[in-house]
Order: C-alpha cells, then structure tokens, then sequence
C-alpha cells in the first residue's frame, strides 16, 4: 500500500512511513488508509509528518500540542483513536511534578529551549538550566547507573558518552532538583504561561 505524498521506512521496526519531502497535512484519506493497514497486518502502523525517523523527536501528531483551538473532536471523526500530548499537561493543578518543575516551565523563554543529547540515542529537548551548563563542563554528576538500564543505555555507557543518567536526571527533574533536574518540554513549551485544571484544559482543546 504506497501514499502519495509518503514514504516507507523500510529500516523502521514499526510499519513507518514519513513525508517525504517536508512537513505537511496528514488528509482524510491518509488516515483511512494507515488504519486499513494497521488492521491488516493486525499491528501498529505510523504515519508521521516528519521527513525520516532521524529529524523526529517520536512526536506523531497531526496538529500542534499548543495549538489554542484544536478540532480533536474532527479528528476522531476521521478515524483516529486519540491524540497524544505531554507538555501542555504540565501546566495543570493536577500534574504531580513538582511545583518547582511547573515553574521552570512557566518562566522559560523561548531562547531557553534547546535540543540535546540524549544517552538513549535519540535527540531530546528541554528547557537549558544549570544541568546543562554542568554537562558542558565536564561538572555533572557523576554517571552511577543505580537504573541499570540494559538497552539501548549499555549499563551506563551511553549515559557516560553525553555526561549524565538520564533517569537520574528527569528524577531530579520530576522532584523539583533546579540544579541537577533535567526539564523535558515540546519546542513551544514556553508559551504555557499559567497553571489551569485538567477540566478547564480539555474545555478548551474541545472548544466546549
């Protein structure tokens, strides 16, 4: 099954296929027809807007995650099953990071966000705090290892290549650690500007 404006990854472990030249719309019909064919081979099957596996953070959304007005309602329609968001969920009463995690996402700018390495092979983005500035100067904690994380992670070798334990970190991060935390976040995390109720979040994604 080909798409038209779609390409297979034929090294993805995952059925992927990716647009093939640039960042597009994913259209009606594409939707119908990576559901037939997840159905047919009784499997997941991708369809991404991203060029390749290599420019894509794992991010397979068919819209932005801080887009005010968002149709999901449309969507599910089309056939999709969900929708998938992480960041804009931060800024809820109800997200059980820290208030200090919550607040390093409020008062980040957009300068602030930037892609890094990532022990996990991946490129990762977050918000550039002191964690960072320790990484770059050979400062960061050291690489213990207590998660023991066998692939894709070697026991800590990967972690030691880029300077720091992932899991180590986003802890930290998640326990409100400013110095050491790592902050996660989508590209345009900065614009979360104040703390709302799950409730009044998925009001206004729904346009209720």
């Amino acid at each position: 099954m080909s798409f038209e404006n779609f390409t297979q990854d034929l090294d993805a472990k995952t059925l992927s296929f990716y647009a093939k030249d640039s960042l597009g719309l994913i259209q009606e019909k594409d939707i119908k027809k990576i559901i037939k064919l997840s159905a047919k081979i009784q499997d997941t099957a991708r369809l991404s807007l991203h060029t390749s596996a290599e420019s894509m953070l794992q991010l397979m959304l068919i819209y932005h995650p801080l887009k005010k007005k968002i149709d999901i309602k449309k969507y599910l329609e089309m056939g999709c099953a969900g929708v998938q968001m992480g960041t804009r969920f931060i800024g809820t009463y109800e997200c059980d990071a820290s208030d200090s995690f919550k607040e390093v996402l409020l008062n980040a700018k957009e300068e602030d966000i930037k892609l890094m390495k990532s022990p996990v092979g991946y490129p990762a983005r977050g918000v550039k705090t002191n964690l960072q500035k320790l990484i770059e100067e050979h400062k960061a904690p050291k690489v213990k290892c207590i998660s023991n994380c066998v692939a894709p992670r070697q026991r800590g070798v990967e972690a030691k290549k880029v300077g720091y334990c992932i899991a180590d970190r986003l802890s930290d991060a998640y326990m409100g650690d400013k110095e050491l935390g790592l902050f996660f976040t989508g590209s345009n995390g900065y614009k979360i500007d104040k703390l709302v109720s799950v409730k009044e979040l998925m009001d206004e994604l729904t346009g209720r």
